[in-house]
């Protein structure tokens, strides 16, 4: 079964690069897939990036027991997925994409698990984004709302940015309009809205979001809890 599996994330991988990328790319493999449910393959892929190679983009893989190994969904509908590096998205996560939206990842773009992405306008990540398990990001309301006296609809959605070196912690939810600086912190659990201003070097955090901190931030290259991973 495990042969068997790896067979068809090779078959899969190499339909999805032929299917998305120029061929120049393409023979490189860099995109491999585990375990994908390809819902719809719709829309484009582009690799912005000097040094593409095999392996630099990994979408489902296996990388925490806490969440399933059910690999990615991918459903795109039409819409455009830019790749500017090497990028992870971990096991069962979920990426539903509108034929008139586009997603940007950054070079160094971090899940480990469960990311659940619905885009329908643009969602954009810089350079070295974290995102924890479970975490949903939408740029969508899906349903826009009317006022009853002047019957005026609403837009429904906005476009999110997220900055270079943020980290979004476990169990967050980013919301439409959400625009954010380099560098910043999200809480374990946070509702990510609009109509407050992000700041660098901060953390935040709660229901509804408050800043937490100042002067903080998460150091990529040394941020590993001794406990955890075992470090003399």
């Amino acid at each position: 079964m495990k042969f068997f599996g790896k067979f068809l994330d090779g078959i899969q991988s190499v339909y999805f690069n032929f299917h998305y990328l120029p061929l120049k790319q393409a023979i490189k493999l860099p995109i491999i897939l585990h375990r994908a449910s390809l819902v719809d393959v719709k829309g484009k892929v582009r690799i912005e990036s000097n040094n593409i190679y095999r392996g630099m983009i990994h979408l489902g893989s296996y990388g925490v027991c806490l969440y399933p190994d059910h690999g990615i969904v991918w459903q795109n509908h039409g819409g455009t997925v830019i790749f500017q590096g090497k990028a992870v998205i971990g096991s069962a996560s979920v990426l539903s994409i509108n034929k008139h939206a586009e997603i940007v990842f950054g070079n160094d773009f971090r899940n480990t698990a469960a990311l659940r992405l619905v885009a329908s306008r643009k969602i954009s990540f810089g350079r070295t984004v974290s995102l924890g398990w479970n975490t949903m990001i939408m740029d969508t309301n899906m349903h826009p709302l009317k006022n009853r006296l002047t019957d005026k609809r609403s837009s429904g959605g906005a476009p999110i940015e997220i900055g270079n070196y943020c980290w979004i912690s476990t169990n967050s939810i980013v919301l439409p309009g959400v625009h954010m600086p380099e560098r910043v912190i999200c809480a374990l659990g946070s509702l990510v809205t609009r109509g407050i201003e992000y700041e660098s070097w901060c953390m935040y955090g709660g229901s509804p979001i408050k800043k937490l901190k100042e002067n903080i931030y998460r150091d990529f290259d040394d941020d590993e809890d001794e406990t955890v991973y075992d470090i003399k």
